[in-house]
């Protein structure tokens, strides 16, 4: 049965998170991972109206009850932790339980709220347009903030002790740094960013600049530049009238230099095996190449607008509209593929696509080896006027496929295969749902019929059968 969904719905279930499969003969009965149980499909509303997940041990033993809506996964100081949640809502949901767990077992806790960021001993939960609170790992309520107020969920919140509380929505719109404890230690900053090696990005002032401030409050670069940005606090780039500083992350000077009109929307820095690299574009700019950025020195051979750096892969690509070619280089410039009449380069784990501009197929290339995987098109799909694409993929070369059939400005939701490029076949076909997906090193494929859920290793052996309550 085919099912309605929008546009933006399913390209946002094709950039989620892919996973590789890894081959481990040997499985950890002591970890534990989180499995889908139960998936259904809306025809009206939805790409998908629910999902249950529970834990297991890699090895397929139920942990918690499939009662569960949606996870989310913490990294935390080289541990992980799965956040599973009971949500309601699809626009402003509301979480009426969390269950945060450690992958190996040892930490569980349960909360009557939505965790949305932890740190080394401070738990941060905040529901839809409603004050956070702050719990320590115990569960016991150290304190909350106030109407209006909210936090960073995008980071681990807390910070070498600190975190940074945003007030945009009150007329006096302001930043403001609390300790663990909830007792206010810098007040009404302008803009603060995290504390993440014990310094941060501040203003009082936006219009006066942003200097570095420690986490006792000291300046150790006075709030007087135009721009500063940092590398996961490795380093700090401060731009001030047409002149560029790089600090190390003890904001000692390391380099000084002009850098012309300065355009921070074209911009950036990344770190590249051990050197600083930046890709910088401002309307003096003679060229728009990577270079290292202390010694000015070209580190890929393309140099065009539109190359980009893969920090996922570890190479450049570079797609040429007037000559419809993909190319991809390494970081010395060495040409590792070129693919004709293509565009359209897309990332998977292990894999990467790109689309034939006259035949509508997409081709999936091996990232190592370059060589081809699987080409797709809407001719082999058995769904009329319809696109068949990856939804995951693994790196020992299992594909979950699915088929949409387009109608004017929706999508319609069909069945799911999962093709093995070892063999060059279809393995499963037409079931409702299929993912691909990766914890602790381990690989595990979810796969939902109408009556029942399986659950498999990178190897296809069953560790779990469930029906499918929805």
């Amino acid at each position: 049965m085919l099912k309605k969904i929008t546009v933006i719905l399913l390209a946002l279930s094709l950039i989620f998170s892919f996973a590789g499969c890894v081959k481990s003969p040997e499985r950890d009965t002591a970890k534990l991972v989180p499995y889908l149980s139960a998936y259904k499909c809306d025809e009206e509303n939805g790409y998908w109206a629910q999902r249950l997940y529970g834990i297991m041990t890699a090895d397929g033993e139920t942990v918690a009850e499939p009662i569960y809506t949606s996870y989310r996964t913490f990294e935390l100081n080289g541990k992980t932790y799965y956040c599973m949640q009971v949500m309601e809502g699809d626009w402003e949901p509301i979480c009426h339980n969390s269950l945060l767990i450690s992958a190996d077992g040892t930490f569980r806790l349960e909360l009557k709220d939505n965790i949305v960021a932890i740190s080394e001993n401070r738990i941060i939960c905040q529901q839809f347009e409603e004050p956070f609170t702050v719990y320590d790992y115990s569960g016991n309520k150290i304190f909350s903030g106030s109407e209006n107020q909210t936090v960073d969920t995008d980071s681990n919140g807390f910070y070498n002790g600190l975190l940074v509380v945003f007030d945009f929505l009150s007329e006096d719109n302001y930043t403001e740094v609390r300790d663990e404890n909830g007792n206010i230690v810098f007040e009404r900053f302008d803009y603060c960013g995290p504390f993440v090696t014990g310094k941060a990005v501040a203003s009082y002032n936006r219009d006066e600049g942003y200097g570095i401030i420690s986490a006792e409050g000291e300046w150790l670069l006075e709030p007087v530049y135009d721009e500063i940005s940092t590398v996961e606090g490795k380093c700090f780039i401060a731009v001030d009238n047409g002149r560029e500083y790089i600090y190390d992350s003890d904001v000692k000077l390391l380099r000084e230099r002009e850098c012309g009109i300065y355009i921070t929307d074209g911009s950036y820095y990344f770190e590249l095996n051990g050197k600083l690299i930046r890709y910088y574009s401002h309307m003096d700019a003679p060229d728009e190449f990577y270079r290292d950025a202390f010694t000015d020195e070209i580190i890929s051979c393309n140099g065009i607008n539109m190359g980009r750096y893969s920090e996922y892969f570890g190479y450049f690509y570079y797609i040429d509209n007037a000559t419809h070619t993909v190319t991809l280089y390494d970081e010395n410039g060495r040409l590792l593929a070129e693919h004709k009449n293509a565009d359209n380069f897309v990332e998977y784990e292990g894999i990467y696509s790109v689309s034939d501009i006259e035949s509508s197929t997409r081709t999936y290339f091996d990232a190592k080896t370059h060589e081809k995987v699987l080409t797709l098109s809407n001719i082999e799909s058995n769904v009329k006027n319809a696109w068949k694409p990856v939804n995951t993929a693994g790196d020992c070369g299992l594909l979950s496929v699915a088929d949409f059939e387009f109608k004017g400005d929706s999508i319609y939701h069909g069945p799911y295969h999962l093709f093995d490029s070892n063999s060059n076949e279809y393995i499963i076909r037409d079931c409702e749902y299929c993912e691909i997906i990766e914890f602790g090193g381990n690989t595990y494929i979810w796969v939902i019929y109408e009556d029942r859920a399986e659950i498999y290793d990178a190897q296809m052996k069953l560790l779990m059968q469930t029906e499918n309550t929805l």
